[in-house]
């Protein structure tokens, strides 16, 4: 991960020893056993929570939506990789598609 000398010296840390830690070991250790049916598995679930939105009504959209907050929630702990905090203001949003689906 690079970092900015002007981050380091704001911070007084180099966010790379702490914060780049987990996500290496996780590469290292799960990702690396079956590469590409750990993609394969995260395409998939893209796959299907885009239908499930697509189709939107009913389980689907419900099933599309709590998918997508899932997913963009367990990706935050990439940080700046993964468009944090971005990612959950939009899990946010969608379960607030589903708070209107059982409201509506």
């Amino acid at each position: 991960m690079f970092v900015s000398d002007r981050v380091r010296d704001l911070l007084g840390w180099n966010p790379d020893e702490v914060l780049g830690r987990p996500f290496r070991e996780f590469i290292e250790r799960v990702v690396a056993l079956a590469p590409q049916a750990f993609v394969l598995a995260v395409a998939g679930g893209q796959v299907l929570v885009g239908l499930g939105l697509v189709v939107g009504r009913g389980l689907p959209l419900a099933g599309g939506a709590a998918g997508a907050a899932f997913f963009l929630v367990a990706i935050s702990w990439l940080g700046v990789g993964a468009a944090f905090p971005l990612n959950l203001v939009l899990a946010a949003g969608a379960l607030l598609l589903l708070r209107e689906r059982s409201a509506g």
